[in-house]
């Protein structure tokens, strides 16, 4: 079958770091498919814009195997109009040129919010296609839990009803929260919309990849593989939703702790960084690190070395619905315990009893959990380990595609 997958946000290889769309894309073609990822030439959260200096309105190009069609729009920062006008030039040219795109779709994976998922779903329709609509995120749910929005602004209240036109009209909807199907009841969507299309594939992890570069990629930083204390490490973006001010809270509780010593290294970026680093040394913290953006290859390695992984954003109520961290899956890969502050259902720390779990605001308790962690004897300690191991073998991509795969 050919296949297009269409996400905005979706990068080449060497700079993508949500890796979903790969991985599906290469165990669906490994399976006999063709695959094609339709994404924007702007790179989200860059400068880049992979077709800046082309008079083309799209262009087909191969990267390590995958086949990637980049439709040009304008490049933006922020959250600005630019950024919406971008998206509104991504699936208008999308509109405009599909038929001039190779291989004509018998599927279309759609990983856009609901709005923007209008265009590909009429692209579906008039190739008769199938369309399978994925929700990584509920949007415009999202928008009211994190932006403070109204559910009554009229806008919100025209982003509900394109929502519930979408969910309708999809011939199946994948969540990648396990709550999916809570979501469509808790908003009475349950009356219009078949919960038989409704399928939860959850963000997984490459275990042979994941493995592979464990081994072959080793992190070489002095101030952390010669670290001989108790590692607690964080993976990801530095900014609002992420509240790593709560974990400076928790660096500053250790410290009242006498042994075993105990540090947290976070790995990432992000427009707080900076700020954050200053309140550091304001406060003369020198038992959490600010360690920078990495390449993703070495990831597997960093956290092969720590010795407990948190997970630890912003509480919202749509955790009720559960999640899908890519970092979570990583973190079970790695096989090291995690400690999670989330309050979140279906939580796979809990299923898998791989960690612990402590949904707090309070630092000091955070802090006591890994205190707690850290003077596990051997076996208990090992226990944690073993059961993300075993935890793992589910989150595999190669597993994960044959689910969506059975969907076509």
């Amino acid at each position: 079958m050919n296949i297009w997958i269409i996400n905005h946000y979706a990068m080449p290889p060497k700079y993508e770091m949500r890796v979903r769309n790969h991985k599906m894309a290469k165990y669906l073609m490994n399976n006999g498919h063709n695959v094609k990822i339709i994404s924007a030439s702007t790179l989200h959260n860059t400068d880049i814009n992979l077709l800046e200096n082309s008079k083309l309105k799209f262009v087909e190009k191969s990267y390590e195997g995958l086949e990637f069609v980049h439709i040009k729009t304008l490049k933006y920062q922020g959250n600005g109009i630019k950024r919406i006008i971008n998206h509104l030039q991504f699936s208008i040219r999308f509109l405009l040129n599909y038929k001039k795109i190779s291989n004509k779709p018998d599927i279309i994976i759609c990983d856009l919010g609901a709005l923007f998922a209008l265009f590909p779903y009429f692209v579906s329709r008039n190739t008769k296609s199938k369309f399978i609509l994925e929700v990584r995120d509920l949007w415009p749910e999202s928008i009211v839990e994190f932006l403070g929005y109204s559910r009554n602004n009229p806008l919100i209240k025209i982003l509900y009803y394109i929502e519930e036109w979408i969910y309708i009209k999809s011939d199946n909807i994948v969540f990648s929260m396990a709550g999916g199907k809570d979501y469509l009841i808790n908003k009475g969507l349950d009356k219009k919309v078949s919960l038989d299309k409704v399928e939860h594939i959850t963000n997984g992890v490459d275990l042979e990849e994941f493995e592979e570069n464990m081994n072959k990629y080793e992190f070489q930083n002095e101030k952390y593989n010669n670290c001989d204390s108790f590692k607690v490490v964080y993976t990801g973006s530095i900014r609002i939703a992420n509240n790593i001010e709560f974990l400076i809270e928790v660096a500053r509780e250790l410290k009242n702790f006498n042994s075993p010593k105990i540090d947290i290294f976070i790995f990432g970026d992000g427009s707080n960084r900076e700020k954050l680093i200053n309140l550091c040394n304001e406060l003369n913290l020198d038992n959490i690190h600010f360690m920078g953006q990495v390449d993703k290859k070495y990831i597997p390695n960093i956290l092969s070395k720590s010795d407990l992984n948190i997970l630890h954003y912003k509480q919202t109520k749509t955790w009720k619905y559960g999640g899908s961290q890519n970092k979570l899956s990583e973190y079970i890969a790695s096989k090291k315990p995690i400690l999670s502050t989330i309050n979140m259902n279906y939580n796979p720390i809990i299923e898998y009893k791989c960690g612990e779990v402590i949904p707090t605001n309070n630092p000091k308790e955070v802090a006591e959990m890994i205190k707690k962690i850290s003077s596990l004897d051997k076996d208990s300690y090992q226990k944690y380990c073993d059961n993300a191991k075993e935890a793992c073998q589910n989150l595999d991509y190669k597993l994960l595609t044959r689910k969506m795969q059975g969907l076509f």
